[in-house]
């Protein structure tokens, strides 16, 4: 797919990397679009999702990449996967880079108390 049809990756990444700022940056909006958009869950309930990870990012950490790369050898050791397969093997970061091509905000503070206040 990527070599394919790269137009619509990127599309998709700058659509993800717009819904990921809504939701740091105004979760309380982008709650109230999920909730209309799926009309059988409402705000309170997204707002209280949105806490679980509120710190939503298009780009991949390094930390991510290192566990991914950790857990290989559990896939190896339980027959899931023959041998080991290598970052490049899992991993092309070039339209991730391209949308997002700052560091990953998972270590960033919150930046809008209503979620800190909605954890469960």
């Amino acid at each position: 797919m990527i070599e394919e049809s790269p137009d619509f990756l990127i599309d998709f990444l700058k659509a993800h990397e717009e819904a990921s700022n809504l939701i740091r940056n105004n979760p309380q909006n982008a709650a109230r679009i999920a909730s209309m958009e799926i009309d059988f869950i409402d705000k309170d309930f997204v707002l209280k999702t949105f806490a679980i990870s509120p710190k939503y990012c298009t780009s991949v950490s390094k930390e991510y990449i290192n566990s991914t790369l950790k857990f290989n050898e559990v896939l190896k050791n339980l027959g899931y996967i023959e041998g080991n397969l290598s970052r490049k093997d899992i991993f092309d970061l070039r339209f991730i880079k391209e949308v997002h091509p700052e560091d990953p905000h998972y270590n960033f503070p919150l930046e809008d108390k209503t979620i800190k206040k909605n954890r469960l």
